[in-house]
């Protein structure tokens, strides 16, 4: 069985690296590479996200994908928003139920709409009130989002790191037959 395993691996292996051509990955050194493990083109940071969510039994786990687009849409890192709802509302588990407010917007007097209305609403406004104006770190973000803390930054740095270390082969491989 473990033989029939490692060969379905290496064949899904060759067929995924036949689909990348040197046109796809010349440039720059530095630039993004994504890692995608199934049909549906899934970016690893969805999947590192979800998995990570889900270790800390948050209703955002479901919203993983979400969490990720926002952060590209709005150029964050992608794990910015999802460490802050950690410090603020230990991923949402602590919260008023119906605000979907995991963030401590305003103080955490704020209700959104859904999680999706927080997540993009957020999103966007650190990019216009913090990340425009040069505050693109917790450490520089701390003391106009939740001043007086001084475990703020580095608790969501913390819950960054710990998203951006994750180990991506430690998931289960969807294999689609």
């Amino acid at each position: 069985m473990k033989q029939i395993i490692v060969f379905l691996f290496i064949i899904i292996f060759f067929i995924s690296a036949s689909k990348i051509t040197a046109s796809s990955i010349s440039g720059s050194s530095a630039a993004l590479v994504r890692v995608y493990l199934n049909n549906d083109m899934e970016d690893i940071r969805v999947t590192k996200m979800t998995y990570f969510l889900l270790k800390y039994n948050s209703p955002l786990a479901t919203h993983s994908r979400l969490l990720v687009e926002a952060s590209d849409n709005y150029e964050l890192p992608w794990t910015l928003v999802a460490s802050i709802a950690g410090v603020e509302s230990g991923f949402c588990k602590k919260m008023a139920k119906v605000s979907y407010n995991c963030w401590g917007w305003k103080n955490g007097r704020h209700n959104f709409n859904s999680f999706e209305d927080g997540i993009f609403t957020v999103s966007r406004n650190l990019r216009s009130k913090y990340f425009n104006r040069g505050i693109t770190t917790p450490e520089l973000m701390a003391p106009i989002y939740a001043p007086p803390s001084k475990t703020w930054s580095i608790n969501v740095r913390y819950y960054m790191n710990l998203l951006e270390i994750m180990p991506s082969e430690n998931y289960p491989l969807q294999i689609d037959l």
